[in-house]
Protein backbone atom coordinates (compact mmCIF):
# COMPACT_ATOMS: atom_id res chain seq x y z
CA UNK A 1 0.00 0.00 0.00
CA UNK A 2 1.54 3.42 -0.78
CA UNK A 3 2.51 5.56 2.60
CA UNK A 4 2.51 8.82 2.96
CA UNK A 5 0.54 10.53 0.10
CA UNK A 6 -1.54 13.43 0.38
CA UNK A 7 -4.15 14.96 -2.15
CA UNK A 8 -4.08 18.27 -2.60
CA UNK A 9 -7.54 19.56 -3.98
CA UNK A 10 -10.58 21.89 -4.19
CA UNK A 11 -14.17 20.20 -2.97
CA UNK A 12 -15.85 21.10 -6.73
CA UNK A 13 -13.02 20.12 -8.68
CA UNK A 14 -14.43 17.39 -11.54
CA UNK A 15 -10.52 16.33 -12.35
CA UNK A 16 -9.87 15.95 -8.58
CA UNK A 17 -13.52 13.86 -8.17
CA UNK A 18 -11.77 11.16 -10.80
CA UNK A 19 -8.65 10.64 -8.68
CA UNK A 20 -10.71 10.00 -5.27
CA UNK A 21 -13.05 7.55 -7.30
CA UNK A 22 -10.02 5.77 -8.44
CA UNK A 23 -8.40 5.76 -4.70
CA UNK A 24 -11.95 4.39 -3.60
CA UNK A 25 -11.90 1.88 -6.18
CA UNK A 26 -8.62 0.84 -5.63
CA UNK A 27 -8.46 0.79 -1.56
CA UNK A 28 -6.22 3.47 -1.38
CA UNK A 29 -6.69 5.48 1.85
CA UNK A 30 -6.02 9.43 0.82
CA UNK A 31 -5.46 12.35 3.02
CA UNK A 32 -7.36 15.10 1.39
CA UNK A 33 -6.26 18.94 1.89
CA UNK A 34 -8.78 21.33 0.50
CA UNK A 35 -7.50 24.91 -1.13
CA UNK A 36 -9.46 27.58 -2.09
CA UNK A 37 -8.45 28.04 -5.69
CA UNK A 38 -9.34 32.08 -5.82
CA UNK A 39 -6.94 32.34 -3.00
CA UNK A 40 -4.34 29.94 -3.86
CA UNK A 41 -1.46 29.49 -0.78
CA UNK A 42 1.85 30.32 -1.59
CA UNK A 43 2.91 26.78 -0.66
CA UNK A 44 0.83 25.14 -2.95
CA UNK A 45 2.22 28.11 -5.96
CA UNK A 46 5.32 26.28 -5.12
CA UNK A 47 4.11 22.94 -4.94
CA UNK A 48 2.20 22.98 -8.21
CA UNK A 49 4.10 23.34 -11.64
CA UNK A 50 0.83 24.43 -13.66
CA UNK A 51 -0.79 26.06 -10.40
CA UNK A 52 -3.75 23.56 -10.46
CA UNK A 53 -5.71 20.25 -8.59
CA UNK A 54 -5.41 17.87 -7.93
CA UNK A 55 -1.93 17.44 -7.09
CA UNK A 56 -0.44 14.56 -5.31
CA UNK A 57 2.16 14.36 -2.81
CA UNK A 58 4.18 11.21 -2.37
CA UNK A 59 6.97 11.38 -0.14
CA UNK A 60 8.78 13.92 -1.04
CA UNK A 61 7.65 13.78 -4.56
CA UNK A 62 4.69 15.61 -6.40
CA UNK A 63 2.78 14.21 -9.45
CA UNK A 64 0.12 16.25 -11.08
CA UNK A 65 -2.13 15.77 -14.25
CA UNK A 66 -5.32 13.66 -13.16
CA UNK A 67 -4.72 11.05 -15.79
CA UNK A 68 -1.25 10.55 -14.36
CA UNK A 69 -2.31 10.51 -10.60
CA UNK A 70 -5.52 7.56 -11.70
CA UNK A 71 -2.71 5.96 -13.79
CA UNK A 72 -0.02 5.94 -10.71
CA UNK A 73 -2.96 4.69 -8.14
CA UNK A 74 -3.72 1.90 -10.54
CA UNK A 75 0.15 0.87 -11.03
CA UNK A 76 0.72 0.70 -7.53
CA UNK A 77 -1.97 -1.45 -6.61
CA UNK A 78 -3.08 -5.13 -7.29
CA UNK A 79 -5.37 -5.63 -10.40
CA UNK A 80 -5.66 -3.54 -13.01
CA UNK A 81 -8.34 -0.98 -14.28
CA UNK A 82 -7.32 -0.85 -17.46
CA UNK A 83 -7.65 -3.23 -20.44
CA UNK A 84 -4.31 -5.57 -21.17
CA UNK A 85 -4.46 -5.30 -24.50
CA UNK A 86 -1.87 -2.71 -25.32
CA UNK A 87 -3.99 -1.11 -28.38
CA UNK A 88 -7.60 -1.01 -26.42
CA UNK A 89 -5.26 0.78 -23.75
CA UNK A 90 -3.66 3.33 -25.63
CA UNK A 91 -7.68 3.88 -27.16
CA UNK A 92 -8.60 4.14 -23.84
CA UNK A 93 -5.67 7.07 -23.17
CA UNK A 94 -6.69 8.73 -25.96
CA UNK A 95 -10.45 9.27 -24.77
CA UNK A 96 -9.20 10.28 -21.48
CA UNK A 97 -7.73 12.87 -23.18
CA UNK A 98 -10.92 13.84 -25.00
CA UNK A 99 -12.38 13.62 -21.65
CA UNK A 100 -10.21 16.09 -20.63
CA UNK A 101 -11.63 18.69 -23.15
CA UNK A 102 -15.45 17.89 -22.63
CA UNK A 103 -15.12 18.46 -19.14
CA UNK A 104 -13.83 22.14 -19.66
CA UNK A 105 -16.82 21.94 -22.29
CA UNK A 106 -19.16 21.44 -19.37
CA UNK A 107 -17.35 24.04 -17.63
CA UNK A 108 -18.33 26.76 -19.79
CA UNK A 109 -21.25 25.33 -20.29
CA UNK A 110 -22.47 25.84 -16.94
CA UNK A 111 -20.89 29.27 -16.77
CA UNK A 112 -22.29 30.47 -19.58
CA UNK A 113 -23.69 34.37 -18.78
CA UNK A 114 -25.75 35.46 -22.00
CA UNK A 115 -28.16 33.84 -24.27
CA UNK A 116 -25.36 33.91 -26.95
CA UNK A 117 -23.14 32.77 -25.07
CA UNK A 118 -25.13 29.89 -23.77
CA UNK A 119 -26.45 28.36 -27.40
CA UNK A 120 -22.78 28.63 -28.49
CA UNK A 121 -21.34 26.74 -25.60
CA UNK A 122 -24.26 24.22 -25.12
CA UNK A 123 -23.64 23.40 -29.31
CA UNK A 124 -20.24 22.85 -28.58
CA UNK A 125 -20.70 20.69 -25.32
CA UNK A 126 -23.38 18.50 -27.42
CA UNK A 127 -21.05 17.93 -30.29
CA UNK A 128 -18.44 17.07 -27.75
CA UNK A 129 -21.47 14.53 -26.60
CA UNK A 130 -21.91 13.68 -30.14
CA UNK A 131 -18.54 12.66 -30.56
CA UNK A 132 -18.45 10.05 -28.03
CA UNK A 133 -22.11 8.63 -28.18
CA UNK A 134 -20.68 7.60 -31.82
CA UNK A 135 -18.07 5.71 -30.15
CA UNK A 136 -20.13 3.96 -27.17
CA UNK A 137 -20.64 0.88 -28.75
CA UNK A 138 -20.14 -1.35 -25.13
CA UNK A 139 -22.34 -1.69 -22.11
CA UNK A 140 -22.40 -0.97 -19.08
CA UNK A 141 -19.18 0.60 -19.45
CA UNK A 142 -16.92 1.96 -21.93
CA UNK A 143 -14.95 -1.17 -22.75
CA UNK A 144 -18.34 -3.63 -21.91
CA UNK A 145 -17.84 -5.74 -18.49
CA UNK A 146 -15.19 -3.77 -16.99
CA UNK A 147 -14.96 -0.71 -14.60
CA UNK A 148 -12.01 0.88 -16.02
CA UNK A 149 -9.88 4.44 -15.70
CA UNK A 150 -11.79 5.87 -18.96
CA UNK A 151 -14.84 5.18 -17.23
CA UNK A 152 -13.63 7.49 -14.45
CA UNK A 153 -12.23 9.64 -16.42
CA UNK A 154 -16.01 10.55 -17.63
CA UNK A 155 -17.99 10.37 -14.56
CA UNK A 156 -17.51 13.83 -13.03
CA UNK A 157 -19.96 14.72 -16.02
CA UNK A 158 -22.70 13.30 -14.91
CA UNK A 159 -23.75 14.76 -11.78
CA UNK A 160 -22.93 18.29 -12.55
CA UNK A 161 -25.20 17.51 -15.37
CA UNK A 162 -27.73 16.21 -13.06
CA UNK A 163 -27.77 19.33 -10.56
CA UNK A 164 -27.68 21.85 -13.87
CA UNK A 165 -31.01 19.89 -15.58
CA UNK A 166 -33.25 19.76 -11.80
CA UNK A 167 -32.28 23.53 -11.79
CA UNK A 168 -32.73 24.94 -15.67
CA UNK A 169 -35.08 22.11 -17.19
CA UNK A 170 -32.53 21.19 -19.68
CA UNK A 171 -29.84 18.36 -20.79
CA UNK A 172 -27.59 18.48 -23.53
CA UNK A 173 -27.37 14.71 -23.23
CA UNK A 174 -30.58 14.54 -23.91
CA UNK A 175 -30.89 12.18 -26.91
CA UNK A 176 -27.71 10.02 -26.28
CA UNK A 177 -29.62 7.64 -24.68
CA UNK A 178 -25.89 5.30 -24.95
CA UNK A 179 -24.79 8.21 -22.85
CA UNK A 180 -27.04 8.59 -20.17
CA UNK A 181 -27.26 4.53 -20.06
CA UNK A 182 -23.54 4.89 -19.20
CA UNK A 183 -24.04 7.51 -16.45
CA UNK A 184 -26.59 5.76 -14.71
CA UNK A 185 -24.57 3.05 -14.30
CA UNK A 186 -21.38 5.11 -13.42
CA UNK A 187 -23.39 7.50 -10.99
CA UNK A 188 -24.74 4.14 -9.03
CA UNK A 189 -21.05 3.14 -8.01
CA UNK A 190 -20.32 2.99 -4.48
CA UNK A 191 -16.43 4.70 -5.54
CA UNK A 192 -18.62 7.42 -7.36
CA UNK A 193 -21.47 8.23 -4.72
CA UNK A 194 -18.45 8.22 -2.25
CA UNK A 195 -16.24 10.67 -4.39
CA UNK A 196 -18.27 14.02 -3.85
CA UNK A 197 -17.49 15.77 -0.59
CA UNK A 198 -20.29 16.27 1.77
CA UNK A 199 -23.21 19.03 0.61
CA UNK A 200 -21.70 18.86 -2.89
CA UNK A 201 -25.32 20.04 -4.97
CA UNK A 202 -25.64 22.74 -2.12
CA UNK A 203 -21.46 24.14 -2.64
CA UNK A 204 -22.01 23.58 -6.23
CA UNK A 205 -24.56 25.78 -6.98
CA UNK A 206 -23.72 28.69 -4.34
CA UNK A 207 -20.74 28.82 -6.15
CA UNK A 208 -21.79 28.93 -9.62
CA UNK A 209 -24.77 30.66 -9.73
CA UNK A 210 -22.55 33.86 -7.57
CA UNK A 211 -20.71 33.44 -10.82
CA UNK A 212 -23.56 34.53 -12.57
CA UNK A 213 -24.48 31.53 -14.56
CA UNK A 214 -27.46 32.01 -16.46
CA UNK A 215 -28.61 27.80 -15.87
CA UNK A 216 -28.67 29.03 -12.51
CA UNK A 217 -31.26 31.07 -12.99
CA UNK A 218 -34.14 28.93 -13.53
CA UNK A 219 -35.58 26.92 -16.79
CA UNK A 220 -34.99 28.45 -20.01
CA UNK A 221 -36.92 29.26 -22.53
Amino acid sequence: MIQDIELISFKLCPFVQRTVIIAKEKGIELKVTYIDLANKPDWFKALSPLGKVPVLRVGDQVIFESNVIMDYFDEVTPGFLRPSNSLTNAVNKSWMEFANGLVMDQFHYLLSSSEVELKQNRQKYRQGLERLSQSIDKQPYFNGDDFCLVDAAFTPLFERQRILTQISGENPMEGFSNILLWGETLMARPSVKASLVDDFENLFIGRFSSMGGLLFKGPQQ
